[in-house]
């Protein structure tokens, strides 16, 4: 196998490592969504897998960094054009999982303030009922205001 159909092999890995990224983003956006930490938790360790196949994709274009396109000898055009779309897609992948990511931290974050919030809250009504249940007992506190 030449440097080319090898470089070739790499790019398309790297093409289908991120269009798997996107489909995990998107699912994670679901996943945020809904509030279903458990299935979240179970997409972020897939993409973790995925990322570290996707950068051991890219150690292996490093010996290719250097070599100027032009001096390249393809085996075919075909290959050659095949490889230049999907880098093309790789880019808008990359952007389409950066805006991903970024909407799915607002949307954490969201979650987030409102567990917060729900909590304070929670925390209120708490005080508010011991407050209650620690009043003296009927007739303690009687004020007479009754004059004799």
């Amino acid at each position: 196998m030449n440097d080319t159909n090898i470089l070739a092999a790499i790019i398309q890995k790297k093409h289908e490592c991120l269009v798997q990224l996107c489909a995990l983003g998107r699912r994670q956006r679901e996943l945020i969504e809904a509030a279903d930490m458990t299935s979240l938790l179970d997409v972020l360790a897939v993409k973790q897998r995925v990322l570290l196949e996707l950068q051991r994709m890219e150690r292996l274009t490093d010996p290719y960094r250097d070599q100027s396109p032009e001096e390249r000898t393809w085996s075919s055009p075909e290959l050659r054009q095949r490889c230049a779309q999907q880098l093309q897609e790789c880019e808008q992948l990359l952007q389409e999982i950066v805006r991903q990511e970024k909407e799915s931290e607002q949307e954490l974050i969201h979650h987030r303030d409102e567990a917060a919030q729900r909590l304070e809250c929670f925390q209120h009504a708490r005080q508010v009922s011991v407050a209650y249940t620690t009043l003296p007992p009927e007739g303690a506190c009687r004020l007479d205001l009754s004059s004799n």
